[in-house]
């Protein structure tokens, strides 16, 4: 079972303010209205919120209103009071406090819960969690199980038992795997998120580098002067070196930095011939759209480096309740201050980690259990 990640606003319990609220009669509405809008503070933080719900008492026939008339925190009791009785409403309004859904919900399950409280506005958005297909699980769960399989020989070896896949999700092409290697580099950073990234990074120069010399050099090339110095560009149209001029060379380096979702992806597709051509430094960001398969719940350190590297999507199976960035101790993929955000999934019940503690993030390998957790291990 693949479970999505979802961020802390969209899991959170119903949360309420307190607001005045009074009982009127439908002939009543266009009268309180006017009220509210001239006489009462008025408060954005309400903007979800349905200003009117329909009350019945049991037995009766006659529809009532309940009307919102304002925050509890905007104006006391009292004020209130003589707000009403200065416009000769004290036999229409008689105010109460009521609590009301405090946040817009941002999920059905949300909304069907919180319009008990009181009615809300709701527009479910299809593109927050797009649906996993069945056939497009089996492919995940071969990547998993691919991933997975390295644990063995690594843990046999004496390494955290650590793997991660990038896979580009457009052709299910592996990109790099990459297992952690802190202890035998003695390095603290090597962790597989981070080495899986440099991977691919060391494929994409390989494969520039390639093209580079495969490059003819032609004749009318190799007899181009060499390109003058800024200080002799400037002799000559001195606003061209200037870094505040529109013209100048930052010009072009920002054009070249623009974020791959913003270009053609159709430009992504052109090739030579050469395997390695998807590999092309076009893109701004490193790994933009592609998919991630982890053993364990990344920590923050190498969350962060997938949020930097543009990944789409991420998979993994053991949750680090410590040191996790992904779920367990933060939801990095889904901060709402980051430039970035991706989905996250966890496999629940997954076959090939029936040798894995999921509760404390063990795996057993050949040379015996190796507790990740418990012995502060970041993944």
């Amino acid at each position: 079972m693949i479970d999505q990640v979802l961020p802390d606003a969209e899991v959170r319990p119903l949360e309420t303010e307190n607001v005045y609220i009074a009982t009127i009669e439908p002939k009543q509405t266009d009268n309180v209205l006017k009220f509210i809008r001239n006489q009462l503070p008025s408060s954005k933080t309400l903007d979800h919120l349905k200003q009117i719900r329909k009350t019945n008492e049991p037995g009766e026939k006659v529809v009532k209103l309940d009307i919102i008339l304002c925050q509890e925190s905007a104006i006391s009791y009292e004020d209130l009071e003589q707000l009403i009785q200065k416009f000769d409403l004290t036999k229409v309004l008689k105010p109460r406090i009521h609590g009301v859904p405090l946040y817009p919900p941002l999920t059905r399950n949300q909304f069907e819960i919180w319009k008990m409280a009181w009615p809300t506005t709701f527009r479910e958005d299809t593109t927050r969690h797009p649906e996993v297909s069945d056939s497009e699980k089996e492919t995940i769960m071969g990547h998993m199980r691919y991933t997975w399989e390295l644990t063995k020989e690594i843990a046999s070896k004496g390494e955290v038992p650590s793997v991660a896949t990038i896979v580009d999700p457009k052709t299910q092409t592996v990109l790099a795997t990459s297992h952690d290697t802190r202890n035998s580099t003695r390095h603290t950073l090597n962790h597989a998120v981070m080495n899986c990234v440099e991977a691919v990074a060391k494929r994409e120069r390989e494969a520039f580098e390639k093209r580079q010399h495969a490059q003819p050099v032609t004749e009318s090339d190799s007899a181009l002067p060499p390109s003058p110095t800024c200080g002799e560009k400037r002799k000559e149209h001195p606003p061209s070196c200037d870094s505040s001029s529109n013209e100048g060379p930052h010009k072009k380096l920002a054009l070249d930095l623009q974020p791959l979702q913003d270009q053609d992806p159709q430009q992504d597709k052109e090739t030579d011939g050469n395997e390695d051509d998807e590999f092309r430094p076009k893109k701004a960001y490193l790994c933009t759209g592609y998919d991630v398969y982890l053993t364990h719940e990344p920590c923050v350190m190498c969350s962060m480096a997938l949020v930097h590297s543009r990944v789409g999507r991420v998979f993994y199976t053991i949750p680090m309740k410590a040191s996790g960035g992904l779920g367990s101790v933060h939801k990095i993929h889904s901060h709402p201050n980051l430039n970035h955000h991706f989905f996250t999934y966890r496999h629940v019940g997954y076959e090939e980690a029936t040798a894995a503690d999921t509760e404390e993030g063990n795996w057993k390998g050949d040379k015996g259990a190796i507790d990740l957790e418990n012995e502060n291990v970041d993944c």
